[in-house]
């Protein structure tokens, strides 16, 4: 069974004609540094992804910036969400993927409401795959900066009063 953006991935795939607006999208000033530009730039086109109709533009655009660098772990002012948390969120398969491939991104980090992008994946999207592959890639970034178990445990996890047998 085909996963639910495949079809809009082929769509993307075949789009040709884009060399202006691919122009606008990577213009910088001078002095500008590229990653904070472009993951300013990623930040902003992800949070479009839900109110938008042009998903195969947004995606396109979003793989586009992080090929050329963008810092993927930019978190909103206000929601403290990064890009792949807009992702998890939003259930959006081909740029999770595309976010996933860049191994650039910072899995322990948390939104404002203290959740990771597993959990809105799960929560959220309501797509238990892409949680567990987040949820796993979690773990083993923890695993690899040195982060003890019960430190990454969703919040929610830790507030659980266990119960007593009498």
């Amino acid at each position: 069974m085909p996963a639910k953006d495949d079809t809009r991935v082929s769509e993307f795939n075949e789009v040709a004609d884009w060399t202006e607006h691919q122009k606008s999208l990577l213009a910088l000033n001078t002095g500008d540094d590229p990653a904070t530009v472009f993951g300013e730039r990623l930040l902003k086109t992800v949070r479009e992804i839900a109110r938008s109709r042009d998903l195969i533009t947004l995606i396109a655009d979003a793989a586009l910036l992080i090929d050329n660098g963008a810092t993927v772990n930019n978190q909103d002012e206000d929601t403290r969400m990064a890009p792949l948390h807009y992702a998890a969120a939003y259930g959006c398969r081909p740029l999770i993927r595309k976010l996933v491939a860049s191994q650039r991104c910072d899995y322990l980090l948390r939104d404002k409401n203290d959740r990771y992008a597993f959990e809105l994946a799960m929560e959220w999207a309501r797509d238990m795959g892409i949680g567990n592959l987040l949820m796993k890639k979690q773990c083993q970034q923890a695993h690899e900066r040195g982060v003890p178990a019960f430190e990454i445990l969703p919040a929610r996890a830790t507030n659980v009063i266990p119960l007593r047998r009498p």
